[in-house]
């Protein structure tokens, strides 16, 4: 009998493991979406702003490291866009805040899918380590 409530803890233990894995993968698969939903929103922002600027703004361009040159938008009425699979394509910037905008909903979505998911394995993850405290006395 003992032996039989030792096998069910270790089950326990193993599910806990598992879950906690998952649940940590979830956690940076929902980091990742969060900052792909931040990184539209900052491009919405951007075009947003290029649109009330003069013909020909000046702005600075991101080169890396921290480091950015001078540059003169000679056509801002267009922009290219990121459509999947890696297919790029020219926008005006209207329909280019509407893509990003649509990208950001759908992100979103799925963002609080991997939530709702997340709290289902936390939830398990508590019920597990219930059953398990619950084991304990018996032995």
């Amino acid at each position: 009998m003992a032996e039989e409530g030792q096998q069910n803890i270790q089950n326990l233990a193993l599910q806990h493991r598992e879950l906690q894995k998952r649940a940590q993968t979830i956690q940076q698969q929902t980091n990742m979406l969060q900052m792909s939903i931040d990184d539209c929103g900052r491009a919405i922002t951007t075009l947003e702003d290029l649109q009330s600027f003069s013909k020909n703004p000046d702005t600075l361009v991101p080169i890396g490291a921290g480091s950015f040159v001078n540059a003169n938008i000679a056509n801002d009425n267009k922009v290219v866009v990121e459509v999947g699979a890696g297919i790029s394509v020219e926008k005006d910037v209207d329909g280019a805040i509407i893509t990003l905008n649509k990208r950001k909903d759908d992100l979103q979505k799925v963002l609080e899918q991997m939530n709702q998911n997340l709290e289902q394995i936390n939830q398990r993850i508590q019920s597990i380590e219930s059953m398990a405290k619950q084991q304990q006395p018996q032995q």
